[in-house]
């Protein structure tokens, strides 16, 4: 199988992504974020997300998961069936991202969600005040919704 460099790179961010993952969970960063369905997933954080993003980030997940009745948890709250982890990248033309849905009772992948949100602009994290990010947590979060 040919790799190309961006899904070289991709590959190897997702497989370091656990080091330096976008959380914000201080501070009540999960307060009142609950739905009304039985499903709770344990938000362990994005990586590749600027520090200075990580706050936007974690609130548009947040309003992605509370419009559409998913419950989100900190990642320590064992009592979540599904953990769910990402990264994004910036490059020409938008964000490209990877979100992995495990299943935690056997560890397993239970889905991989990926794809780009295209936004022109010299840096996606921030042109047209975030739409990019926006973007990305709610495909992220409607596609644990559909699974």
């Amino acid at each position: 199988m040919v790799m190309t460099s961006k899904f070289r790179a991709l590959v190897l961010a997702l497989a370091l992504a656990p080091l330096g993952a976008c959380t914000t969970l201080t501070g009540g960063a999960f307060e009142g974020v609950t739905g009304s369905t039985p499903t709770r997933v344990a938000f362990e954080g994005t990586g590749g997300v600027p520090p200075a993003e990580c706050p936007r980030f974690v609130s548009e997940i947040q309003a992605a998961a509370r419009a559409r009745g998913l419950t989100l948890v900190p990642a320590d709250d064992r009592t979540a069936p599904y953990a769910m982890r990402g990264f994004l990248a910036s490059g020409q033309g938008g964000l490209t991202y990877v979100f992995d849905l495990y299943d935690r009772a056997n560890g397993a992948l239970a889905v991989r969600l990926d794809g780009q949100s295209t936004i022109a602009g010299a840096d996606p994290f921030t042109a047209e005040d975030g739409r990019a990010l926006r973007d990305v947590a709610t495909r992220g979060i409607d596609g644990v919704q559909r699974f």
